[in-house]
């Protein structure tokens, strides 16, 4: 299962990592999904949900919220992986750049397939 959506904001590449994370989350716990795996490329991000104390800002706000998503679902894993590793979901971000309407996804896209299998190799 998957979702996009296309927001014109003026915020920081970190806090719209967070809010990516946070709304899949929100996504996940209501369908009671399991054992999913988050991947991001932004260390930043996964670090700062490893650590006791969170920045006062708005982005600390949010990582508190997902810490907390995570803390009632042990099952759920947030894991880093280098960017460059990440060529799947570079993949679908070109997509929603080219279709701004919010869509949600039940099924691997076929065009999706070769990268998912080579990510997996």
């Amino acid at each position: 299962m998957g979702k996009y959506e296309y927001f014109h904001l003026s915020i920081f590449v970190l806090e719209v990592e967070s809010l990516g994370l946070l709304h899949s989350l929100k996504m996940e716990i209501p369908n009671h999904m399991h054992y999913i795996t988050f991947e991001m490329d932004n260390k930043i991000l996964v670090d700062a949900l490893e650590v006791h104390n969170v920045p006062l800002i708005e982005f600390g706000d949010r990582v508190t919220e997902i810490k907390s998503l995570l803390s009632g679902n042990p099952d759920y894993v947030v894991s880093f992986v280098r960017r460059e590793a990440n060529r799947v979901i570079h993949s679908i971000v070109k997509v929603v750049l080219s279709h701004p309407n919010p869509h949600t996804f039940y099924e691997v896209p076929h065009t999706l397939y070769p990268l998912i299998i080579n990510a997996i190799q």
